[in-house]
């Protein structure tokens, strides 16, 4: 029997700690992958095996003064990529929800800031973006991941196929194109696509 790749995700936020100028913080310092039970048809353990996860400072992004580091990822076989344009950190590699925890556990913030602003901080496990402010998951594809015709012309109907496709599913929800419909949600598609 083989093992099949499944992507999840699970979405949680860090309010009310304080971080200091210069001095790096762990925002997510207590995860157990015991933990996690929001996963599409809840079997899911410490073991199965995912391919990514992010962390986004949601609210509050500064990209002059702003980091986020994964120490540990390295050593567990994770590849760290923190976009400064966006705000997220990426974390990739098919390894076991354990060790992306452990990897989420040792993700740091650090601003060099001394304005004393607050940061809304978000995890999920899985390869899409979640927004609390919408409550909705985001992904980009650029233009070449859509199968587009010989040309290179994409039409709704390839793009829409794309989205849809059941590997892109997340928690069991189906991709669709968004439609952006107020100015909140404009904004996240903005900001962080």
């Amino acid at each position: 029997m083989s093992r099949q790749m499944m992507l999840l995700s699970l979405v949680a936020s860090t309010y009310g700690r304080f971080y200091d100028q210069n001095v790096p913080m762990q925002p997510f310092p207590n995860l157990d992958c015991a933990d996690v039970s929001f996963t599409p048809g809840g079997g899911c353990n410490c073991d199965t095996k995912i391919s990514g996860s992010k962390v986004d400072i949601e609210e509050g992004y500064d990209p002059a003064t702003d980091t986020l580091t994964c120490p540990a990822c390295a050593g567990l076989g994770i590849t760290a990529d923190f976009d400064t344009k966006t705000g997220i950190l990426q974390l990739s590699g098919d390894v076991a929800l354990g060790k992306y925890t452990e990897a989420l556990k040792s993700v740091t913030f650090t601003s060099t800031s001394g304005a004393g602003t607050s940061r809304r901080l978000t995890y999920n496990y899985g390869h899409a973006m979640y927004s609390t402010a919408t409550g909705h998951f985001y992904e980009y594809y650029p233009k070449n991941a859509v199968n587009c015709n010989t040309v290179g012309n994409c039409h709704w109907d390839d793009a829409q196929a794309e989205c849809a496709d059941k590997s892109r599913d997340i928690l069991g929800l189906a991709g669709y194109l968004i439609t952006i419909t107020d100015a909140q949600e404009q904004a996240v598609a903005s900001a962080k696509l």
